[in-house]
């Protein structure tokens, strides 16, 4: 038995086929090498009698000792980092990724292939720099990286042991960075200076810094601050100002506009102020760690809850209209990324590379996805009710539903059957006659009505 399908192909127009036999399944994609899977890469069977592809895209094998399902994994895992190794990755100016481990030689992927560099490196933070190079902290020294050589940048006595928490270079070459209980330092002319009085060059910490494209230092601490520098002015902003992120421990610039997360949330630039966006799951833009905007203009947040999508629509929403709450979309193991990013030391988390593809590092590894792939299953499920009862008396469901007079509780049962991703369906209901809005989305498969007036109502 086969079957073909786009949905598991390599590439927007590749096709896979399907081929089922008394081994396994072969699946092979056009011009690549054929995949066999059998009981040892945990399909439940070695006989295969049957192959089939779904409306929703999943292909479903049905073998002599069980059924197993396949569906598209929205993200692939880059299988040279592996789980625990506590990666960081970033994207140098050519648009080749960069990837640091804490116990290999670090990586860099490009249309050459991947490449490693140095020995075995214990990489704390990565930050591009000119012409392809990159700045990489090994936890001893500062290092800068071109064309294969490393070159040692000295460090003060006073921060030669204390963790580097954030790198950004200017349009210029000046490298700014930021030390454990120092103020920000700035490397120019081989030496190193500290930044005049505050607000940027207290004693305090800052998590993250970056250089804009206006020639701006921007700067996030704790205790909801983020301070910017443009020449000799000095400006922080506060929690009056919006900036209601906790700790900040990412500075962006997107498309000309500036963003910040941190442990309680997303900010954006206005100009004046910070905004910050409010999403419609609650919590879910916590612990943001990496912060990337698409190609669409989308941007993604590596969060504590797993990968987040903010559409550009929705965020245009939110920028014309505070109170709006961002339609989000979340993705977690289920979608194929694993592991958490990490939310102090070791970071960025989250990068761009030059074809469009979007990076994230966690605890479980390092993950690729298509930005212009992902978007949600179009399939509408087919929902049905499936149960009404008065005061707990079954009803027949024969069209219309008489219900008795004086009834005190009515309650509706309903149900939908995915395919795909059946623990993600939500339902949304309303009764004609008594609601004029659909009730929020919710797993929830009842709603409950009572003291109901007499009269005619549609579910």
């Amino acid at each position: 038995v086969f079957v073909a399908s786009e949905t598991f192909a390599s590439g927007p127009a590749g096709r896979a086929t399907w081929v089922g036999t008394a081994k396994g399944v072969a699946r092979r994609v056009a011009g690549s090498k054929r995949e066999w899977l059998d009981p040892g890469t945990n399909l439940s069977g070695g006989v295969v009698r049957a192959v089939l592809l779904d409306r929703e895209n999943n292909i479903w094998t049905g073998t002599s000792a069980g059924l197993d399902r396949f569906r598209s994994s929205r993200f692939v895992p880059l299988l040279e980092v592996r789980n625990n190794m506590s990666p960081v990755v970033s994207a140098a100016d050519n648009g080749a990724i960069w990837l640091g481990t804490r116990e290999s030689p670090l990586l860099s992927l490009s249309g050459k292939g991947i490449q490693a560099h140095g020995g075995r490196r214990y990489t704390l933070t990565l930050a591009p720099s000119r012409d392809g190079a990159m700045w990489v902290n090994d936890g001893d020294a500062l290092w800068h990286l071109k064309a294969g050589k490393f070159t040692k940048i000295p460090l003060v006595e006073s921060i030669a042991q204390s963790p580097l928490m954030s790198i950004a270079e200017a349009a210029d070459g000046t490298l700014y960075a930021t030390f454990n209980r120092s103020p920000i330092l700035k490397w120019a002319a081989n030496n190193w200076e500290k930044l005049p009085p505050a607000p940027l060059a207290g004693v305090e910490t800052a998590l993250a810094v970056l250089s804009d494209s206006e020639g701006r230092l921007w700067a996030g601490y704790t205790g909801d601050r983020i301070g910017v520098r443009k020449g000799t002015e000095n400006r922080t902003y506060s929690a009056k100002d919006g900036v209601r992120l906790g700790i900040t421990l990412v500075i962006t610039e997107e498309a000309g506009r500036i963003w910040a997360a941190g442990s309680s949330g997303l900010v954006t630039f206005t100009g004046t102020g910070f905004q910050r966006i409010e999403a419609a799951e609650h919590g879910i833009l916590r612990g943001i760690s990496g912060l990337v905007g698409a190609s669409n203009g989308d941007l993604w947040a590596n969060a504590a809850s797993g990968v987040i999508r903010l559409p550009a629509g929705e965020l245009r929403k939110a920028l014309a209209d505070r109170t709006h709450r961002v339609k989000t979309q979340s993705f977690d193991h289920r979608d194929g990324v694993f592991g958490l990013p990490e939310q102090l030391v070791r970071r960025p988390t989250a990068a761009r590379d030059g074809n469009g593809l979007l990076w994230f590092a966690t605890s479980g590894g390092v993950f690729w996805t298509d930005p212009n792939r992902v978007e949600k299953n179009a399939i509408q499920p087919i929902v049905r009710v499936l149960e009404m009862k008065a005061d707990e008396a079954v009803l027949p469901l024969t069209a219309p539903v008489q219900l008795p007079a004086r009834m005190h509780k009515a309650e509706i049962r309903f149900g939908a059957v995915s395919l795909a991703q059946p623990e993600r369906l939500t339902y949304q209901y309303r009764l004609n006659g008594v609601e004029s809005e659909w009730s929020q989305p919710d797993t929830r498969t009842s709603a409950i009505y009572t003291d109901l007036n007499p009269g005619g109502y549609g579910f």
